[in-house]
């Protein structure tokens, strides 16, 4: 089928051409192109600065004049999608990256903002695509792709070479994020307070080598962890590295990434788990993911992956639950997995720190989200 020239302007404003089908001259983005047999296709179109933005049109492709789409063309029922409106790069992150990436169906996308339990939900995937054991690591085998220290024409190389299901990490607002309707994703949440913990004990074992390779491929200066918790809390809490954000700094904004997921939280193919959750039952999270897959689960082997799910379990298997180069960490891999439960929070913040953490709350998260954070429990879809 030749897109060249196929003109929608009557009725998109817009056309695609077989160069470039994720743009269309005006700024219409074709999110899927669907090459039908003969000449017949259908493409996803949506117009991320229009004044409807968010509706997506499904436009069908086939020979002869303009007047022929008419039919074809709809708004499904003015359905709202996810739009990329923001750039996120830094010292860990380029969203660019994710231009050059060609999904598949069925590709898996599990994200998080940082240290909620991204590297504990891909290891659940990995063991249920992989029933007898996941071939190597986390890390080799699950990218986080917008990631500016991992080569990015060798990880795009490795993705295209996969032959089983694919599973890729993202710390990406959904903003900043392509999104495709054939992929599932897993969105794992937790209280902000317990973010903020975990995350200072991972960044101030940070080795040496860390921030120069974050430097050498970003070009962009990560700050030193403060020697204190008050003093990384102050700043996590109040300001953001973006300038659209309300916290998360040096890092990114915990609070926004939620919220911008949380918009979508009906969609079929968006999961949503919380820590709380998977702490509190673990194989009730893992029946969940596999039936969010299309996985089916014995009784047996969802008790199996809990099983070797669980903290300790990861942390004695660190070789292949190890998602991060050991070199970054001055206390090598095993320091990747610090403690893994919730509420510490409880004996180090003052009252006034969690008076600063209620406002940002406040700020950023709608009533819903900020209660769903906090608490946990599943979330309906469709």
């Amino acid at each position: 089928m030749d897109l060249n020239g196929m003109d929608l302007n009557d009725h998109v404003e817009g056309f695609i051409t077989p160069v470039d089908e994720k743009r269309a001259r005006v700024g219409w983005i074709a999110t899927r192109i669907h090459r039908g047999g003969g000449d017949g296709g259908c493409a996803s179109l949506i117009h991320p600065t229009a004044p409807n933005r968010g509706c997506c049109f499904i436009v069908s492709l086939r020979a002869g004049p303009p007047g022929s789409f008419s039919d074809t063309l709809k708004t499904m029922n003015d359905t709202k999608f996810p739009a990329v409106t923001r750039i996120y790069q830094n010292h860990h992150l380029d969203s660019t990256r994710w231009e050059r990436f060609e999904p598949r169906a069925g590709d898996v996308i599990t994200a998080t903002s940082v240290k909620s339990g991204t590297t504990w939900v891909q290891w659940i995937v990995l063991n249920l695509l992989f029933p007898e054991d996941p071939p190597a690591s986390i890390g080799e085998i699950s990218p986080w792709l917008e990631m500016t220290a991992q080569p990015l024409d060798a990880t795009l190389d490795a993705l295209e070479k996969t032959a089983h299901r694919r599973v890729i990490k993202t710390h990406l607002p959904l903003d900043g994020l392509r999104y495709f309707p054939e992929a599932r994703y897993i969105i794992i949440g937790r209280d902000g307070r317990d973010v903020a913990m975990s995350l200072w004990a991972f960044y101030r074992d940070f080795s040496d080598e860390m921030y120069e390779m974050l430097y050498h491929s970003s070009k962009v200066d990560l700050p030193r962890c403060p020697e204190k918790f008050e003093e990384f809390w102050r700043a996590w809490v109040s300001r953001g590295w973006f300038a659209w954000e309300q916290d998360g700094y040096p890092f990114w904004s915990h609070l926004h990434f939620m919220q911008t997921w949380w918009e979508f939280r009906h969609s079929d193919n968006i999961l949503f788990v919380h820590f709380n959750d998977m702490l509190k039952n673990l194989e009730g999270a893992v029946r969940r993911i596999a039936a969010h897959l299309s996985i089916d689960l014995s009784p047996e082997r969802a008790r199996h992956v809990a099983g070797i799910s669980t903290f300790d379990s990861m942390k004695r298997n660190v070789k292949k639950t190890n998602a991060i180069p050991s070199k970054v960490l001055k206390g090598g891999p095993a320091g990747f997995f610090h403690k893994g439960t919730n509420g510490r929070w409880r004996e180090v913040l003052t009252e006034h720190d969690l008076e600063m953490y209620q406002r940002a709350v406040a700020r950023v998260l709608s009533p819903d989200c900020a209660k769903w954070l906090e608490n946990g429990g599943e979330i309906a879809v469709g």
